[in-house]
């Protein structure tokens, strides 16, 4: 059982100060999202139980390197002064990045009204063309300002609690690599036995991505490569698109002859013409080294 004074209090007090990240930027959300409907205690009680799940999911992963730290420095004297200093490390690198972590799902929930998803995945991959965009649009030095003073504030409050119980005393080895396998284990049950089921459970767009968790949805994202069509492109209900096809087609009495696949008889011969069609979908001149 681990004491007060345990070095393994620290991964506790990180995965508060997770929880508590996830927390603020779910509810500033909500509120930026203006939407009087998600105000509901039902939906608000579905939405921050199943957010819950996800935010374990993500924190799963994050306590990874935490916990090899643990498992790697003695219970030595020393080894507890180096687990004090790389565990805090740790702790303040990944506290700056969580913070800037929120200003930069605000900013893309702005966007789309969505959490990091697929469109996410191409802006890491296409950088050059997303920051200068992102430079343009918001005032990026005042941001990085304020995550930085916010950062700081977050390292000499809560990182300086973190520093005094990180070199508490430490199990004997065979117990921390107990620990580690156990936590090693969390993000594989977390990825093989949680998946979309639980967000599926609520009943809007809003609701779901309100749900989601901004690490764990970028992850699931890069993983399945994928993006929902009907959910940011205007779609008409299956209904409408038949009655539509059946006034463009009249004589149309099947559902094989609804359907918009055409056999094209050309009137006489082809004319093959070496012809090349570009099409750009998004081109800026500051972005294109060479014309």
């Amino acid at each position: 059982m681990m004491t007060s004074r345990s070095r393994y209090t620290s991964l506790l007090v990180f995965a508060m100060f997770f929880f508590g990240i996830c927390f603020i930027t779910r509810v500033m959300l909500l509120v930026f999202e203006n939407d009087a409907s998600l105000y509901s205690p039902m939906v608000l009680g579905k939405v921050f139980t199943i957010g819950l799940l996800y935010d374990s999911a993500a924190l799963s992963w994050m306590l990874i390197p935490f916990s090899l730290v643990a498992l790697f420095c003695s219970k030595s004297l020393r080894g507890r002064t180096i687990h004090k200093w790389l565990s805090t490390a740790l702790f303040v690198g990944f506290a700056g990045s969580l913070i800037f972590q929120v200003v930069s799902e605000f900013l893309f929930w702005n966007e789309f009204s969505s959490r990091f998803n697929f469109i996410a995945v191409d802006y890491l991959i296409y950088t050059r063309e997303v920051f200068g965009n992102i430079w343009q649009s918001y005032p990026i030095e005042l941001m990085l300002a304020g995550i930085f003073v916010v950062s700081v504030i977050a390292a000499m409050t809560i990182g300086r609690r973190y520093f005094h119980i990180a070199g508490g005393e430490s199990p004997p080895f065979l117990k921390r690599l107990k620990i580690t396998a156990g936590l090693g284990l969390l993000p594989a049950l977390f990825f093989f036995g949680l998946g979309d089921g639980p967000n599926n459970l609520l009943d809007r767009p809003s609701e779901r991505e309100l749900a989601w968790n901004g690490h764990y949805s970028l992850f699931r994202a890069f993983n399945n490569n994928d993006l929902s069509y009907p959910a940011f492109y205007a779609t008409l209900p299956s209904e409408t698109v038949q009655d539509v096809i059946g006034a463009t087609f009249p004589t149309a009495n099947t559902a094989a002859e609804l359907s918009v696949e055409r056999q094209i008889i050309p009137l006489g011969p082809a004319i093959r013409k070496n012809i090349v069609l570009i099409s750009i979908e998004s081109l800026g001149s500051d972005y294109v080294e060479a014309f």
